[in-house]
């Protein structure tokens, strides 16, 4: 996301530029101003020395009714900034990265605080938004380590991804009545938060014990990682645990989810490093992606039959994880989804369960290989990088096979798709170049852009390289016909 906001920034600055080349320019003292379309002025540059600055309201008669783009950015001197009533709009980064700044004063009439605007400014305390604001965006106050509060004037409808991210010393925070959109991430690293709270009047969001929920409840968004307590029990109403909701929450120890939750959405607990102990309810059905990852000090986990996928990296770098137990009915496990803990370093070489799945071939495997009778799935990356099987036979009641699952398996002449397998992912048979021919059964409706028939080449324009000689068996008017016609494979009817 910040990569997306720093492409966006840099556009603009580039727009910004060419903007400034078709007005004309003002230099009264320490002040450089360009005039606007409508005849009014905008505040291009300030480059005096002053600590204490009063921007001006007119200029020769003319209003000055903008601070621009980077108009003060990286200004090593001032400590205070007064912006006249004239002024509606203040640019991007127009104050970022001003490391004395202590004290903004802005004027009603405002209506959107513009991205990075005074991001970095970490001896920042106190500032007022005015009543006028209806958006704050993204990273407007990201960084600025010494505010405290910030008061949401009650007219505020939208705040944006970071915009007080990592205001370390931000205690408390209120969601007024009229906020319809609150990106979570505008929180993220705010150690100081203890609770977040809502207007009981809000027709979108609603707080429970200082955590961030909908309004209907029934999903949780954010917990304030700034919180004290050890332990903690998901309200009964919550269906879902969304994205990052306690991700780096460094005080909870014992967890309950109960058995109303169906979802744990992405690094909903990433590096919540002194959780130990997590009850999952009998009803969750999917942990997704990095769920769990780097809860260091997690032993154990129990997965319910409720599960159906546990998604990339769901428990990877979970160190401490030496109890891992699901129930027979789990066909699906995400791409290093155990790896990096104790469980798997734990397990001999050869072909590793879990479950009904084959997770992983741990150290070399042999030229060829028969996955055991009843496995259910093959998990993603199962096989990945063994370069020296040959042969590889799955049984009959494989289900599911993962996105990456023979990557990367040079040497691989044969392999077969059982019936009853309905996809075939992401890279799952890249750069396998041994393999001359694939049989698809009908029972596949999905094949993945270059997962079969390709290798990779890391550089140059066409990166995707067709594996010389390959052919596809499958079935008319199926997924596999589609799949070959598309990328021009020979096709062999069945």
């Amino acid at each position: 996301m910040r990569r997306i906001i720093s492409v966006v920034l840099a556009a603009m600055m580039i727009v910004s530029l060419f903007a400034a080349a078709t007005v004309s320019s003002h230099a009264a003292d320490a002040f450089v101003y360009k005039e606007l379309a409508d005849g009014t002025l905008s505040l291009d540059k300030y480059q005096g020395e002053d600590t204490e600055v009063e921007i001006p309201s007119d200029v020769d008669g003319k209003l000055v009714t903008m601070v621009g783009d980077y108009a003060f950015s990286a200004n090593k001197l001032i400590t205070k900034v007064v912006v006249p009533e004239t002024v509606k709009t203040l640019g991007v980064c127009a104050f970022n990265m001003c490391d004395k700044l202590r004290e903004v004063r802005l004027p009603n009439g405002i209506k959107r605080i513009e991205m990075f605007t005074f991001s970095q400014c970490p001896k920042l305390k106190t500032i007022n938004i005015p009543k006028s604001t209806v958006e704050i965006d993204n990273g407007a106050f990201e960084y600025c380590k010494s505010l405290e509060s910030i008061s949401l004037p009650e007219n505020v409808t939208t705040v944006g991804y970071g915009a007080f991210a990592n205001c370390s010393r931000l205690y408390n925070f209120f969601i007024n009545s009229k906020v319809k959109s609150f990106d979570v991430g505008a929180l993220e690293g705010c150690r100081g938060i203890t609770k977040i709270n809502v207007s009981s009047k809000n027709q979108y969001y609603a707080s429970k014990g200082g955590v961030l929920l909908t309004k209907d409840k029934k999903t949780l968004l954010l917990y304030a990682i700034g919180n004290s307590r050890t332990s903690y029990t998901i309200p009964t109403t919550v269906t879902k645990i969304d994205d990052y909701s306690f991700s780096g929450t460094g005080y909870l120890k014992n967890l309950k989810i109960g058995n109303s939750v169906k979802t744990i959405g992405s690094g909903a607990f990433l590096s919540c490093r002194n959780l130990t102990s997590v009850s999952l309810g009998s009803k969750v059905q999917k942990i997704s992606y990095g769920a769990f990852r780097e809860c260091v000090r997690l032993k154990k986990i129990s997965i319910p039959k409720s599960v159906k996928s546990v998604g990339e990296q769901a428990f990877f770098q979970c160190t401490r994880l030496s109890s891992v137990k699901v129930a027979s009915n789990l066909r699906t496990i995400g791409y290093k989804a155990f790896d990096n803990t104790k469980w798997y370093k734990n397990q001999s070489n050869g072909m590793v369960y879990l479950g009904r799945v084959a997770l992983k071939y741990k150290g070399t495997c042999p030229e060829k290989l028969t996955v055991k009778k009843n496995t259910g799935g093959v998990a993603a990356g199962a096989f990945e990088g063994q370069r020296k099987v040959k042969k590889i036979v799955l049984p009959s009641t494989i289900r599911r096979i993962g996105s990456k699952a023979f990557k990367n398996c040079t040497k691989l002449a044969s392999v077969n798709i059982p019936n009853g397998v309905t996809a075939i992912g992401e890279e799952t048979f890249l750069s396998c170049k041994a393999l001359k021919k694939l049989t698809i059964p009908k029972t596949v409706k999905s094949i993945s852009d270059c997962s079969v028939g390709f290798y990779f080449i890391p550089e140059g324009d066409d990166s995707y390289v067709r594996v010389s000689g390959f052919k596809i068996y499958g079935y008319k008017g199926t997924a596999a016909q589609k799949y070959a016609k598309y990328y021009n494979i020979p096709f062999v009817k069945l």
